[in-house]
């Protein structure tokens, strides 16, 4: 994400990165207790695969259907565009998210320190933002 800012929402939480130069709805929000990627956004993936009869329930107690998977890229703070995988499509949602545990499952970890938040796997730093 180009100009990458992460912000804390609520004790560390919830961070948002944002980009300069696009909308609010074009944020993701990094989650450390959201189960799955999820993008609102259809053409925002480059692979997509239908699903059927999945829901997601969002802590608020909200159920939302997914119509499908696929990736979606990224640009990060360094200009590079990464790919994330396994993103649900979530018609109805009004923010991307980014699963942190996800991320933690697919051999990255986080950390925030200083107001600086870190997705690094081994000793690369994929995403960074400051809070």
């Amino acid at each position: 994400m180009a100009d990458c800012v992460v912000e804390s929402e609520s004790d560390g939480d919830i961070l948002v990165a944002t980009t300069s130069g696009k909308g609010v709805d074009d944020d993701w929000v990094l989650d450390s207790g959201c189960t799955y990627h999820m993008c609102p956004y259809r053409d925002w993936f480059t692979t997509f695969d239908p699903v059927n009869t999945r829901v997601v329930l969002m802590g608020n107690g909200t159920e939302y259907k997914v119509v499908g998977t696929g990736t979606v890229p990224i640009k990060a703070h360094d200009d590079v565009v990464r790919t994330l995988s396994k993103v649900h499509h979530i018609p109805n949602m009004t923010h991307n998210l980014i699963s942190l545990g996800t991320l933690e499952g697919n051999i990255c970890r986080y950390s925030a320190e200083n107001g600086v938040l870190k997705v690094m796997r081994d000793a690369m730093v994929l995403m960074k933002g400051l809070r």
